[in-house]
């Protein structure tokens, strides 16, 4: 979620004297934005959502934005990504920003992001993102490509179970009083509404790692020299995405193949198609260098729970999380 910001925020007056308290007396937050060192993490998503309830007890949510800035390399000080502070809602008005050394206030500003944290990669980007969208690719290779066609073997290795996980998950994590109606800070209703316009939105085919850093301005190792999740990422996908590329040219040897690939053209229109996949963005496939692009997005992101390999995706939505220091 770590984003880049590239221009002051209106909803995130972040002053000189708040950058720094922090970072010391040289800093000014115009330098540091036009450097590329300061960055968020915005759970606005969650705005709007209204909290549930659990047992006749009220349920709390908050919809907050981190602050985080890097601190440059100095004289007996290595370079570092630091909190600057967390804004516990969307109106500035309303929520002020708490810093490190605010006592309680700062703690507690934590657990409201460590909750809202909770929220979006439990739902949107773990159930959502991986479960949700991998449905429909796993039920279109199921009804269009033969069992010994090479795409369906590939896709076999990363779709193992994922039927089978996300039938329990309608039979116990979705339902009325299900572990989600229990478990998340928001309504039962708000929760499913969250998947649903976080699929719809969804677009596989911009879903790479090069892709997602770079349209969140996280690309940059210049401005922002340490990020393991960015710098992970691109190591695992670059295995994947070679791997995955040298397997469909093997099978497809020049784009008339792809074109006349019957069994093929089905499969990428029941995952896009209104009343089947419903996943948007996906468009002609037409020669094997945009076949590989899809191929190797879908083994990459989504690998399923029993899959053994092309699961980078859905173990980093297993395990994502803002990083608050104390």
């Amino acid at each position: 979620m770590l984003t880049r910001l590239s221009a002051p925020l209106a909803k995130l007056p972040l002053s000189d004297a708040q950058l720094q308290r922090v970072l010391g007396p040289q800093e000014h937050v115009d330098q540091a934005i036009a450097q590329g060192r300061l960055y968020i993490a915005d759970d606005a998503v969650l705005d709007g959502c209204t909290g549930g309830t659990v047992d006749q007890y009220r349920k709390y949510l908050w919809a907050p934005i981190v602050v985080y800035a890097w601190r440059p390399e100095a004289p007996g000080q290595p370079g570092a990504r630091v909190v600057v502070g967390i804004q516990c809602g969307q109106d500035p008005a309303s929520w002020p920003l708490w810093q490190p050394g605010d006592g309680d206030s700062w703690r507690m500003a934590k657990v409201t992001v460590a909750s809202a944290d909770s929220q979006v990669q439990g739902l949107v980007v773990h159930f959502g993102l991986c479960h949700v969208v991998m449905e429909s690719v796993a039920l279109a290779t199921r009804r269009t490509l033969a069992r010994r066609h090479p795409l369906r073997a590939l896709l076999a290795a990363h779709t193992e179970d994922t039927l089978e996980a996300n039938d329990i998950t309608r039979s116990a994590l979705t339902p009325v009083g299900g572990t989600i109606d229990r478990l998340q800070a928001q309504s039962r209703d708000d929760s499913l509404a969250l998947v649903v316009q976080a699929v719809r939105d969804f677009r596989r085919m911009q879903s790479s790692p090069p892709e997602d850093f770079a349209r969140r301005g996280v690309d940059d190792t210049t401005a922002l020299p340490a990020y393991p999740f960015r710098d992970d990422q691109l190591l695992l996908w670059e295995a994947v995405s070679q791997w995955v590329e040298d397997y469909v040219r093997a099978y497809y040897g020049d784009d008339a193949a792809v074109q006349r690939g019957g069994e093929l053209q089905d499969f990428v229109a029941e995952m896009q198609g209104l009343e089947q996949g419903r996943l948007a963005g996906i468009g002609a496939i037409q020669t094997v260098q945009r076949l590989v692009h899809l191929m190797s997005r879908i083994v990459f992101g989504c690998g399923s729970p029993g899959a053994t390999a092309g699961t980078a995706g859905h173990a980093a939505a297993l395990r994502a999380g803002n990083s608050v220091s104390a």
